[in-house]
């Protein structure tokens, strides 16, 4: 029913939840069903439902029109994102909205709309109450509006869009997009986040709702037009309750998925259709390398006695045609016979039967997109969020950072709880007690561990460089990277603090930024010395390599600056956003990844080396046990000093419990100072070898 109103009476209307339109020209009745057909074929209108009711008013010399929202069924989601996206044409505002902040209507008394659920989410009611000073005050819905601007029309002169435009409306479409308001503030409404995109592109919607951190951001919805991948993102989602932190997965997810080829798009599609391999984001992710879509095949068969036509017809004719040649054109009467037998059985298999065994054997599934199979071989290329490129990250989340810590103790104890490092010890204390700069570089693998200045990792040619360029986190999922910064007190026992950074990252930085050396110092076996070009030292044969004795690399001093500055940028940035844990969980972090490669875990207890347990249980620190299929085994203080030690082939895991972390200070803390003095002593007998050579 079309009602014509005025503003007066439209003033009148708080209690009614409806859509206003502005600069709606022409015959009222083609608007409605215009829109009905239009918001149908969008899925906003569900259910066969349609607007009933709409009341056309004139304001600012505009035809305006309230489409009455009252029983109708509507899926507020897409409702909300269609207003958004055709703001620009349509003026689209809701009519609590109009009347506040256009007509001025204020009320004292509340009112509750009850709004659809969105899809994953109950049904909410939000009170919109109308404060003096024309703004909403208290709860309203997650549709509120924000950022209200006037239409640009099509023509000079043109009153605005006709309902004919609703036809010809294709919203943008994108692999993915996401409905997202602010964490607890559903007053100040909401927007659908069209993804992949970039933090930019976000950041003016995002000032819209007020969001100036990205953990304030709550997912209540996500869309796809992959059949079910939205679903099953929101159920991932929803059962981690850390929805803000996935937000650069489902970015780089959608990224990958527009970047797919037709094949590659029905081969993911299938998957998600079959319910396979999509358990969660990371899944998903690594189903759209192509070394995995490589593993599946789609055929063009939508039941079992399609399949078994196909099947029947192509692939056993493939297998089977040379035979069947030679058997027909074969000289012999009854090969001929045998041939045209095989032909009469063909056409009398029962095809739905055939198809049905194949599949069973096969494992294979049918989709809207072909019959489904294969899946064996699949490779993780992705783990975590560390591994999104940044140009595909809409956020950074911050980094955990220990502060005011004493970091000789501390980097001992990784080394004793972070893997199998003992034995890189005494070199990576050396660094830290000669650190030339104010800050260094630790790179950890579960198998090594490297400790140096961060500038020297930008040197190419040096071993600090290629340790970190041929690192591979995708190979070795247990490969992390810490900034070590240590307060500039000039004391060896330095107070500081220790950033995990973002291994990736670190990494491409350093490719990227990497300076080759100018010449190259040589000193030669008979005692001379020799300046080489780079080119000049990477010619060098084995033979002259060997009668080297020392060289050294000179970089270029301008080159070197822009570096120091470029490094400093960085670290402020790393430092700018990081998150305070305390050692203990940063160690704790280290012990569960270390655990899960024992052959005997046990994740209650801190596993340490071998060297470690042989001094905590000699010196009495902590009681220690050895890990075995039967449980945990207290040692006793003379295992520490048996001729074979603690050694033997199996079963080679020992630890302590959790309770007995103090031991671990105690040996961490002797260990670290006999290290560091020992490094001393070692300094000073160098410098005074050196005084007496001069």
């Amino acid at each position: 029913m079309v009602y014509h109103i005025t503003t007066d009476e439209l003033k009148r209307m708080t209690s009614a939840d409806g859509l206003i339109l502005q600069g709606c020209g022409g015959n009222p009745s083609e608007w409605l069903d215009g829109i009905n057909k239009a918001f149908t074929e969008l899925g906003i209108l569900r259910n066969g439902d349609v607007f009933k009711d709409i009341h056309v008013f004139e304001h600012n010399e505009l035809t305006n029109i309230m489409f009455d929202m009252e029983n109708v069924d509507l899926d507020i989601g897409r409702l909300a994102s269609w207003r958004m996206q055709t703001h620009d044409v349509y003026v689209g505002s809701w009519s609590s909205d109009y009347l506040a902040n256009t007509l001025g209507v204020i009320t004292d008394d509340s009112r509750t709309i009850s709004v659809a659920p969105i899809r994953g989410t109950t049904n909410r009611e939000y009170s919109d109450t109308i404060g003096d000073d024309n703004e909403p005050q208290g709860d309203t819905p997650p549709i509120v509006a924000f950022g209200e601007r006037r239409s640009t029309y099509r023509d000079e002169g043109a009153e605005g869009p006709h309902p004919s435009d609703m036809e010809n409306y294709d919203a943008q479409t994108h692999p993915l997009s996401v409905y997202v308001e602010k964490y607890l503030v559903p007053a100040n409404g909401g927007f659908t986040m069209p993804l992949p995109a970039s933090a930019e592109e976000l950041r003016p919607f995002l000032d819209g709702i007020e969001i100036s951190e990205w953990q304030d951001i709550v997912i209540i919805d996500i869309q796809s037009d992959i059949k079910s991948l939205g679903d099953k993102l929101q159920a991932i989602i929803a059962q981690e309750d850390m929805s803000p932190y996935r937000l650069n997965e489902l970015n780089y997810l959608a990224k990958r998925i527009e970047d797919l080829d037709g094949i590659g798009y029905e081969i993911f599609a299938a998957n998600i259709e079959a319910e396979r391999n999509c358990g969660s984001i990371a899944d998903m992710i690594n189903l759209t390398f192509v070394e995995n879509l490589n593993c599946f095949d789609v055929q063009p068969a939508f039941d079992e006695e399609m399949y078994g036509d196909f099947y029947l017809e192509v692939l056993s004719q493939d297998l089977h045609a040379d035979a069947f040649n030679r058997l027909s054109k074969s000289d012999n009467p009854a090969d001929r016979a045998l041939a045209a037998y095989i032909e009469t059985l063909e056409k009398h298999v029962d095809l739905a039967a055939l198809g049905h065994t194949v599949v069973k054997e096969e494992d294979g599934v049918f989709t809207e997109y072909g019959y489904l199979t294969g899946g064996e071989g699949l490779r993780d290329f992705y783990h975590e969020p560390h591994d999104i490129p940044m140009e595909h990250r809409i956020y950074s989340p911050p980094m955990p950072m220990v502060q005011n810590v004493e970091l000789s103790s501390l980097l001992m104890k990784m080394h004793a709880l972070g893997g199998e490092y003992m034995q890189r010890a005494d070199k990576n204390f050396s660094a830290f007690i000669s650190r030339q700069s104010d800050e260094l570089l630790l790179l950890t693998d579960g198998k090594d561990i490297q400790l140096t200045s961060t500038m020297s990792v930008y040197f190419k040619g040096t071993d600090e460089h290629n340790k970190w360029r041929f690192a591979d986190a995708v190979k070795n999922p247990e490969t992390r990277a810490f900034v070590v910064l240590p307060d500039d007190n000039g004391d060896k026992f330095a107070i500081g603090a220790l950033v995990e950074i973002d291994f990736a990252d670190q990494k491409r930085d350093i490719l990227n930024n990497s300076i080759w050396p100018e010449q190259v110092e040589v000193v030669k076996k008979d005692g001379t010395e020799q300046l080489l070009s780079h080119d000049e030292w990477e010619d060098l044969s084995a033979c002259d390599i060997t009668n080297i004795v020392s060289h050294r690399r000179l970089y270029n001093e301008s080159e070197i600056s822009v570096l120091c500055a470029h490094v400093d940028d960085l670290r402020s940035q790393c430092t700018a956003n990081v998150k305070a844990i305390s050692a203990e969980d940063l160690l704790a972090n280290m012990n569960s990844a270390y655990m899960k490669r024992a052959e005997c875990p046990r994740h209650d207890m801190l596993r340490v080396t071998r060297e470690a347990a042989t001094e905590i249980l000699a010196r009495g620190d902590a009681d220690v046990y050895r890990l075995s299929p039967d449980g945990a085994q207290k040692l006793s203080p003379m295992d520490a000093v048996k001729t074979r030690g603690l050694w033997f082939p199996n079963n080679r895991e020992f630890a302590i419990k959790s309770e007995d972390a103090a031991g671990l200070d105690k040996w961490a803390e002797r260990k670290a100072g006999d290290i560091m003095r020992q490094a001393e002593r070692g300094e000073r007998s160098a410098l005074k070898h050196r005084a007496e050579e001069l």
